[in-house]
């Protein structure tokens, strides 16, 4: 469960990674951005990624091993599980609850139900997104958005069905 939830979350900022910069008019196909010039070289890039990755992934690796037990220490406090560890892959406190929910949900534990179970769906469908994605890509050369747009234009012949443009 805690790894469908963590690669939900993950493949739905993957497509939103994916489908806004092309969305916005970048020329660079989304397979393609890591050749960009950025501030630092990619294995400044790669580094820092992987200090942060890993420092959340020790955070949530320590809470499922001893529910809890993130909560403590003076630096977390404003980081620190919504509750006391038993209701984990849910983060709480403010840095991670800006709209608040947490005070409707206590309210209404109905509506944490089905704002979860809307969660695990759409991130479900963005898991099967991403492979879309890839697959289109590279079978087309062209991004999601591009290929969304080529089909509207000509419903008939650009689909899966037909020659998709090669």
């Amino acid at each position: 469960q805690q790894a469908e939830l963590q690669h939900a979350r993950w493949a739905m900022v993957g497509a939103a990674g994916i489908l806004v910069p092309e969305a916005l008019g970048s020329p660079v196909l989304w397979t393609e951005a890591g050749k960009g010039d950025y501030i630092l070289p990619w294995q400044g890039l790669l580094a820092v990624q992987a200090l942060m990755m890993g420092w959340a992934e020790q955070r949530r690796w320590q809470d499922l091993s001893n529910p809890g037990s993130v909560n403590t220490g003076a630096i977390y406090d404003d980081l620190k599980w919504g509750d006391d560890g038993n209701d984990l892959g849910y983060p709480g406190g403010d840095i991670f609850d800006p709209l608040r929910y947490q005070y409707k949900f206590e309210k209404d534990p109905e509506l944490m139900r089905e704002f979860r179970e809307k969660e695990i769906k759409n991130g479900r469908l963005a898991m099967v997104a991403l492979v879309g994605f890839a697959a289109q890509t590279f079978v087309t050369g062209k991004g999601p958005v591009q290929n969304w747009l080529d089909h509207l234009a000509d419903p008939g012949t650009q689909t899966i069905f037909h020659n998709m443009g090669h």
